[in-house]
Order: structure tokens, then sequence, then C-alpha cells
């Protein structure tokens, strides 16, 4: 849906799209590395707030995408998201430390077993979303994302 919103929004191509990509990775491979240890080793942040941090930026990043009036707002986008993809393995650490050991498996199995089932739930939800306002905000699935992003600091606190 990136892709497509770019290139609406602001004629971006595939060679366009892929360096933007690239630099979204480069952040984000930073944010594990450099991000986990500055936040875990020297500021000795608990999980619980980190994973909260984690939701925040990818909220922040999100919405800078969908109200972006230019394209190096998305660039911008993905320093703030930098820790992106540490929530998942953070919201793991956390559901193993509050449950039984010989409960671990299967609360692992129900999570794995959502993760699978999401995609197939929210790929339509996007697309219908998308579609829908195309024409007048299409920056709009990006919202719903942010939105979600904020449920999940919520939940987090």
């Amino acid at each position: 849906m990136l892709f497509l919103y770019t290139r609406m929004k602001f004629g971006w191509d595939i060679r366009h799209y892929t360096i933007y990509n690239s630099v979204g990775l480069v952040m984000s491979i930073a944010g594990i590395l450099l991000g986990l240890w500055v936040l875990t080793s020297l500021l000795k942040l608990p999980p619980a707030p980190l994973t909260m941090l984690a939701f925040s930026t990818n909220m922040v990043a999100a919405a800078l995408i969908s109200w972006s009036p230019s394209s190096w707002y998305l660039y911008l986008a993905s320093g703030v998201g930098f820790l992106n993809n540490i929530s998942s393995p953070l919201c793991r650490a956390i559901i193993a430390n509050s449950v039984q050991p010989h409960e671990v498996g299967k609360v692992f199995s129900l999570t794995t077993s959502l993760e699978a089932i999401t995609p197939l739930v929210a790929g339509p939800i996007y697309t219908l979303l998308y579609n829908s306002t195309l024409n007048y905000f299409p920056g709009a699935l990006y919202v719903l994302s942010a939105a979600m992003f904020l449920a999940d600091v919520i939940l987090m606190g």
C-alpha cells in the first residue's frame, strides 16, 4: 500500500520507492542495534516502557506519512519510526515473563495464530479504506495505523 500511496501522492516510481525503502531498512537496523543498546544498557529502560516508546514512534511515523505535504516527510517518518521492529520481540518477552513457564508454549501458539490471521482481516480493510479515500485523502490508511498504534500504547500502559 505504501508504494501505491507514494506513487499517487508524490508520483514516485519504483526506483525512488526502493531508495526510500532502503533508507527505512537502514534506520530500522540502527534502531534495533543502537536504539536497543542505548535504551536498555545505558538508560536501563524496562521492556514495558520501551515497548510503549516503540509503539509511540510507530504512531508518530504513521501520522507523518499520512499527512505528509512533501516526500521528505516520509524520510523523516523513517527516522522517527526507527524503533519500528522492536515492539514484537519486546511484547513476546513481556508475555513470556507474565505467564507460568509451562504456559508459554500455549500463549505463543495463540499469539502466532492471531498474527497469521491478522493479514486476512487487515488486508481487505486497508484495501477498502484506501480505495474509498483515494481521491480525497489517500493517507487515511495511515491514520488508521496511527490509531491502532495509539491503542497499543494505551493497552501497554
